[in-house]
Order: structure tokens, then sequence, then C-alpha cells
């Protein structure tokens, strides 16, 4: 018989590298990185005014800043922020 490394029998294990860094997918879909950042925290739950409060931007830029990512993005609404942020972070 021949000798065989039990490590070459076992079955290949692909580990999971947990949730994707939603800023990196963000960037990677054509998001500036301060409208990624934005997006981070607005598909976390904050406000506009509370996430430019965290970004020190002003709420007006913040909400200007939004409307582009909405139209980068295909989405419309907050919900839909936080969904797609949650999709892409976990696929």
């Amino acid at each position: 018989p021949h000798d065989v490394p039990l490590a070459a029998l076992a079955p290949t294990v692909t580990m999971q590298s947990g949730p994707r860094d939603p800023l990196d997918v963000l960037r990677s879909m054509g998001l500036t990185p301060a409208e990624a950042r934005l997006a981070a925290l607005m598909g976390k739950g904050l406000t506009a005014r509370s996430a430019a409060q965290e970004l020190r931007i002003s709420e007006h830029t913040a909400r200007s800043t939004l409307k582009q990512v909405y139209g980068k993005l295909g989405i419309r609404t907050q919900a839909e922020l936080g969904h797609f942020i949650a999709r892409v972070q976990f696929s």
C-alpha cells in the first residue's frame, strides 16, 4: 500500500472571510470616498444630520451627496440603501 498523507485525503475547506467592508464595495461600484463614507453611515440607519455631524460636513452637503449616491446606485430611499448595503456586505 502507498503511504498517502492524511491531509491529502481531507476535503478542502473554504473559509468564509466574513462580512465585506461596505466602503470597499461601494467604492468598487463607482462611489467617491466621500460618497461611500456617507452611504455606509446612512445605510446603518443614521439620519442625514447625524451622518453630517460625524463626517464634519453640513447637513446640506450630506443631503446633496446622498442624492448623488442614490443616482449612482439606482435607489430612491434610505431604506433601500440599508438593504443594498446589507446585501453587498454579506454576499
